[in-house]
């Protein structure tokens, strides 16, 4: 029951996204089985500085494995993919942080230490 998975996405492509079973590959060697995949998509919303939004779904994937020949009660042989789509939408937004707001944050990181190790001195 060996079986190979090329390629699996729900909507477009945006960056970052990883899809778990793009290149997957299951060998076996026993003569019959069962693998299952179960496959949770969230909804997902992606927003480029440019005001590009790319509407896409991303994936967690769990798979099981079971042999025919266990000795339990037997499984239909076959690959099966299960299904789960999430109500929650998920939104990345990239924004631009301006550099008074980046020499703030450094700012308030130095004095933070300052502040810490004039306690402890």
């Amino acid at each position: 029951l060996s079986h190979k998975i090329n390629k699996l996405s729900f909507g477009e492509p945006f960056p970052g996204v990883i899809n778990p079973l793009d290149g997957a590959q299951w060998i076996q060697h026993s003569s019959y089985g069962m693998a299952q995949y179960f496959v949770k998509v969230v909804p997902t919303v992606y927003s480029h500085l440019n005001e590009q939004i790319i509407l896409s779904n991303q994936f967690s994937v769990t798979e099981h494995y079971r042999s025919g020949d266990s000795g339990r009660v037997q499984a239909l042989p076959g690959v099966f993919f299960f299904y789960d789509l999430s109500p929650i939408k998920v939104t990345f937004t990239e924004r631009h942080v301006s550099f008074l707001h980046f020499l703030t944050n450094v700012c308030a990181i130095v004095g933070g230490n300052i502040s810490l190790g004039a306690f402890f001195l």
